[in-house]
């Protein structure tokens, strides 16, 4: 990600990220991971995921939440809610 004219951007993506988002991003690189516990989902996520932090590529199954396999951090449902339906990738 980049800031691009004021705006935090995803390159790869071709998006530019609302300051919700951003302010989402900025705290899931500042926490602590979350315990394995909170990795179990009932909605499946399908998708490709790269960790918001390192760039790496994340796991995930019908019941776990993307991990990162780098920093261990776990892609929380609000962050993939907001990625998928106000954050469109190409």
């Amino acid at each position: 990600m980049v800031e691009l004219h004021g705006e935090l951007t995803c390159v790869r993506g071709g998006m530019g990220l609302s300051q919700v988002m951003r302010s989402m991003l900025a705290e899931y690189c500042d926490s602590e991971p979350l315990p394995q516990a909170e990795r179990s989902t009932e909605v499946r996520w399908d998708g490709r995921w790269r960790c918001p932090l390192d760039g790496a590529s994340m796991s995930s199954s019908d019941t776990a939440l993307p991990m990162c396999p780098e920093c261990d951090r776990i892609l929380a449902s609000r962050i993939i809610y907001q990625l998928i339906e106000l954050h469109p990738h190409r």
